[in-house]
């Protein structure tokens, strides 16, 4: 039982990790979800650089040592991630580990598709002035 919901947590674990990675997609089509995407990349962004343990590794863990399974010693990124990717040694990059190196590159993406994001729509805006000259 425990082993199954242990699983359940990796597959909301990808999900959340989509979701931060490509949030500020769904930023674009809902300017709703930037109240759910910007504090879960924050958070996410705070546990990569950080080097912090990630909730639910945490919880995924714990379901694991309750079902009487051995956990992975490391974080999500360099058990499931680095695993995915074929990344032999992921402590080991260019001297930091693959946490730090996706965080960064995760936080970048998403300030360059903000950055679009209000571009976007401030070029969309029409221009205060022209819409009441229109109306006299």
């Amino acid at each position: 039982m425990y082993d199954k919901l242990a699983s359940f947590v990796v597959i909301v674990h990808w999900l959340v990790g989509a979701f931060i990675v490509l949030g500020a997609l769904t930023v674009a089509w809902r300017k709703s979800m930037v109240y759910v995407h910007v504090p879960a990349l924050i958070i996410s962004t705070i546990v990569d650089i950080g080097g912090l343990r990630c909730p639910l590794t945490m919880l995924e863990k714990w379901l694991l040592t309750s079902g009487d399974i051995t956990p992975y010693e490391t974080n999500f990124i360099d058990h499931h991630v680095a695993r995915a990717l074929q990344i032999p040694n992921p402590h080991d990059i260019w001297g930091i580990g693959l946490q730090m190196i996706l965080g960064l590159i995760i936080f970048f993406i998403n300030l360059i598709l903000y950055t679009e994001i209000v571009r976007r729509s401030r070029r969309c805006k029409p221009d205060p002035a022209s819409v009441s000259l229109e109306k006299n």
